[in-house]
């Protein structure tokens, strides 16, 4: 996603050498690995790439303009409703990620967000 005015960048033809700035925060978090996938099977190359460790700082980037960013949906949905951001159209073909939590002892809201899950894929 991106603000209206980046809206046309291209992300699906092969090859690209782009000066768009990828925004971004762990690397190593299962979403952007997708995305940072996708983008080299494409052979398509962002510059520069910023690390910002606060989705809120990178949704915010994103809205002035600063650059891409590759965030789960309910981060931003928002900001999408509101015209801020828009979707920006990829031939990614994964769209959903699966949750695993895998701590042997639960928080309390650990557990009352493990029943909410069990509860919603029961229905």
């Amino acid at each position: 996603m991106a603000a209206p005015q980046l809206a046309d960048e291209d992300f699906i033809t092969p090859n690209q050498d782009k000066s768009v700035c990828a925004l971004m925060n762990d690397p190593h978090a299962r979403y952007l690995e997708l995305f940072n996938d996708y983008l080299a099977e494409k052979h398509i190359r962002l510059r520069p790439n910023m690390e910002l460790w606060s989705i809120e700082t990178i949704r915010n980037s994103a809205i002035s303009g600063l650059g891409v960013a590759f965030l789960p949906t309910f981060c931003v949905q928002d900001a999408l409703t509101a015209g801020k951001l828009v979707t920006i159209p990829t031939a990614m073909s994964a769209n959903q990620l699966t949750a695993v939590y895998a701590y042997r002892q639960l928080t309390v809201a650990g557990k009352v967000f493990v029943d909410f899950l069990n509860e919603i894929r029961r229905q």
